[in-house]
């Protein structure tokens, strides 16, 4: 009897459905943009509807399902918001032509279907949106595809792979990664271009869009007001031409690898030290900067004091050390300390010896002196070509100096795909 019970108590429990979720808020859908292709063979760039393609051949009878298929497109474009388990996730939905052939050992029968890909961002992504400048922002999240089959509805798709996410969290199929790079062109425009297999370069493949057209992606309850008013006064202030970038602090993070190819290759300076003149080289990784300065004008033996029997001498060097900050555009900052040493002594050429260096004497010092000296360094930047060359100045209270930059590479101007 008690068997049998304990049966009935655990097959007479009550078949419950998971609670159905909905979108909490959506954006106007975005369903058109130029993709502009650069053919290196024409020398032109080469235009088409929601598809990104160099060639000319579809120009006349347009794009098809099949071209799509093939190439970077979009359908359609829209950003919703759900919450699940009392997390809040912004998604932002792509619309594509996908395709697959049906005896690929023969490459024969090419199927084309249509593909919903949601990226999933934070708010905070998501707001980079729509604080562009002239450099590329890149957006990161993780993303999950569905065949648009309308077999299931579109919130139970959703909220299966947000379960997954939640009981999965250190798979790194959830760790965000860069899925699109964006920015606004001099022209006021929008350029943009989602993660592709192939390597496409956003300086000569793009989806381009006006800024009107962009904002139906604008939810306003997500906008956060401080980035944009910030982001305003910003353009004010700079006469839309000097703009601070919205990364200020990620670029100015010690960590942040969008920092980290900035190096400068040539570096050489000359200024004004406390005890003469000083001609330095320099190097600049990750934004610290270090410079050795040989204080040319006094180096050396050599002064005969005749009446003394004696030779004088001195000898000195100088240290820089500093950490860039971005100002502006083309304008960086750095907090520096230099480290001055200076000595002076005599000889009388008795107590020399021979090394592997040459002849050494003994030398009486009569001044050393040790000092650090504290101020900052201004770096007015500039392109030319995929290079960064620069001019700065830097003064602290024992040296003012002027450093010329050449060749300072930023690899984040080339607009490449990395690590995809």
């Amino acid at each position: 009897m008690v068997i049998c019970s304990l049966g009935l108590i655990a097959h007479g429990q009550e078949r419950v459905n998971r609670e159905k979720i909905h979108f909490t808020n959506q954006s106007e859908v975005l369903l058109n943009a130029t993709g502009w292709a650069y053919n290196e063979t024409l020398g032109e760039w080469i235009d088409y509807e929601n598809v990104i393609y160099h060639n000319t051949e579809y120009k006349t009878i347009g794009a098809t399902p099949y071209m799509k298929s093939h190439l970077p497109n979009f359908n359609s474009i829209q950003v919703k918001t759900i919450t699940f388990n009392n997390v809040d996730y912004v998604c932002l939905i792509v619309n594509v032509w996908k395709g697959y052939y049906e005896y690929p050992e023969i490459k024969e029968d090419w199927k084309t279907y249509t593909a919903n890909i949601y990226y999933f961002i934070s708010r905070e992504e998501y707001n980079k949106l729509f604080h562009l400048s002239n450099n590329v922002t890149e957006i990161k999240g993780w993303s999950e595809t569905s065949v648009d089959s309308g077999l299931y509805p579109e919130e139970d798709f959703v909220v299966s792979k947000l379960k997954s996410q939640q009981d999965n969290s250190n798979n790194w199929l959830y760790k965000p990664t860069t899925f699109l790079r964006i920015y606004k062109a001099t022209d006021g425009n929008i350029r943009f271009l989602f993660r592709t297999i192939s390597d496409y370069s956003i300086e000569k493949n793009y989806f381009e869009t006006t800024e009107d057209n962009w904002s139906r992606l604008k939810i306003s309850d997500l906008i956060i007001d401080t980035l944009a008013q910030d982001f305003h006064a910003e353009e004010e202030s700079n006469d839309n031409n000097d703009n601070m970038s919205n990364d200020f602090w990620a670029k100015a993070d010690l960590f942040n690898f969008r920092r980290m190819p900035v190096i400068t290759l040539i570096n050489f300076s000359y200024g004004k030290m406390e005890h003469g003149t000083g001609l330095g080289f320099g190097i600049t990784m990750v934004g610290f900067h270090f410079e050795w300065i040989f204080n040319v004008s006094v180096s050396g033996f050599g002064e005969h004091l005749p009446e003394l029997g004696q030779w004088s001498g001195n000898d000195g060097y100088g240290m820089m050390f500093g950490y860039y900050l971005p100002l502006s555009k083309h304008i960086d900052i750095a907090p520096v300390a230099i480290f001055e040493r200076y000595s002076e002594g005599i000889t009388n050429g008795d107590n020399w010896w021979v090394s592997s260096h040459g002849v050494s004497n003994e030398v009486q010092l009569t001044v050393d002196s040790k000092k650090w000296s504290f101020g900052a360094s201004v770096l007015f930047h500039f392109p030319i070509g995929l290079q960064d060359c620069g001019i700065g100045l830097t003064f602290t209270n024992n040296y003012i100096g002027m450093n010329l930059f050449l060749m300072r590479m930023d690899w984040n101007q080339y607009n490449i795909w990395k690590n995809h």
